[in-house]
């Protein structure tokens, strides 16, 4: 019975330490340098402007006003390989810039205010049009940038609270190509090519 009862608790405590787990194959999280060094660790810290893509309250931490730009390089690289032909396909190469740039400053002793400019969602893939993906996908591009005006209250030594308007362009592309004879013949000379391109502006 006593041995029952420790499985029993020994499953529950490993239940209760498990986390949920979203797919986000194109969320970036290069806000600042300082957040690539730290792995993104940077949400109870406030060292830099960054702390507005983090955690906008943080800003309430800075001595004086204070402002930051960069950006990260990011060359994707990847292969794929059929099973069915043994065939492999390297993805083509390409260089993705993600900028950030952040300004803040106190207003007086207890309120700050700041805005930022950065990417929440970005990146893509792009292999050669005749690949035996293609009727897939060819090419997938997401292009995000974010404009974050933000406003700090610091309540007291251990408490400030934030709130801010988030105004995100937003654009997709997608390419693929169609198989005119349904797969009967499948054929690079015939094939289609079909293309879904939109963007838009997201508010939160």
């Amino acid at each position: 019975m006593k041995k029952a009862v420790l499985i029993l608790i020994i499953m529950f405590i490993g239940l209760i330490q498990g986390n949920s787990r979203f797919a986000a194959g194109f969320a970036l999280y290069e806000f600042s340098s300082r957040g690539n060094a730290l792995g993104g660790a940077m949400t109870g810290r406030a060292d830099d402007a960054s702390a507005l893509a983090y955690n906008p309250a943080g800003i309430t931490q800075l001595d004086e006003s204070q402002w930051l730009f960069g950006f990260t390089a990011i060359m994707p690289s990847t292969v794929g390989i059929f099973q069915d032909s043994g065939n492999s396909y390297e993805l083509e190469d390409m260089l993705f810039l993600v900028p950030h740039f952040y300004y803040a400053a106190p207003l007086n002793e207890d309120l700050w205010w700041g805005v930022g400019t950065f990417s929440r969602f970005g990146l893509g893939t792009e292999f050669d049009e005749n690949w035996e993906g293609r009727y897939n996908s060819y090419l997938a591009n997401i292009m995000s940038v974010s404009l974050n005006p933000n406003i700090a209250w610091k309540v007291n030594d251990r408490l400030s609270l934030s709130a801010g308007l988030e105004a995100m362009w937003f654009q997709l592309e997608l390419r693929k190509k169609v198989d005119p004879t349904g797969g009967m013949a499948p054929d690079p000379v015939t094939d289609i090519d079909a293309r879904i391109k939109g963007d838009d502006i997201g508010w939160g």
